[in-house]
């Protein structure tokens, strides 16, 4: 490595740079200086880069967007509406329903021994979960299956049956058929599931 050569030239940076404009003077000195030393394979000193922390979320955080600071549970617009339509307290909401760590949880369940309505109040209850989550008053048929299943209150010989009855097909703007596509909760829905959620919360009657 010629060092004579090294001096001769960063002598000549120096004058270069104090030809140029004050505000620009320290800058061009640097690129010239990094050209310089690339041209004679040293590696040029860089300026480490502060790396700003990542801040880890913990399972907290992740449901802070389902609960206010108050600990209450966070309902989306759309479960607020209905709410005021047809009268149904936060509180009576939360009697029925929870998240904790991030999992939904149904707090309060139907108890009666009727399948038929046993299937239906269970759809109307998968649809206040989607309501709460993802901000829609929808019903799988094949969620309430899996439900419904597990609850105790599956007919797999009138599970399709049960939704068609002109009481229970009124809930829902369209058919609920076994494998078909989640249907939006009819006006007649919502109040059916604003009776359910009075009657689990046990102020049904006041």
């Amino acid at each position: 490595m010629d060092y004579k050569k090294i001096k001769s030239e960063l002598q000549e940076i120096v004058e270069i740079s104090k030809d140029v404009p004050a505000p620009f003077q320290e800058r061009c000195f640097q690129l010239l200086l990094e050209r310089l030393l690339e041209a004679s394979s040293i590696p040029p000193k860089k300026t480490p880069v502060k790396e700003e922390p990542v801040e880890d979320v913990d399972d907290e955080d992740k449901t802070k967007t389902k609960r206010g600071e108050d600990g209450a549970l966070k309902l989306p617009g759309v479960v607020k509406a209905f709410m005021r339509r047809q009268k149904v307290q936060a509180e009576e909401i939360e009697t029925v329903v929870m998240i904790e760590d991030g999992e939904f949880h149904f707090v309060r369940e139907p108890d009666h021994s009727n399948v038929a309505k046993g299937q239906n109040d269970w759809a109307l209850l998968v649809a206040l979960k989607s309501a709460i989550i993802d901000s829609q008053f929808t019903a799988d048929p094949e969620t309430v299956r899996s439900v419904v299943q597990d609850k105790g209150f599956y007919d797999k010989g009138n599970f399709a049956t049960y939704f068609k009855r002109p009481k229970y097909a009124a809930f829902y703007k369209g058919a609920m058929e076994p494998l078909g596509t989640p249907q939006s909760l009819a006006p007649a829905g919502e109040a059916a599931l604003a009776a359910l959620i009075k009657t689990l919360a046990g102020t049904s009657g006041s």
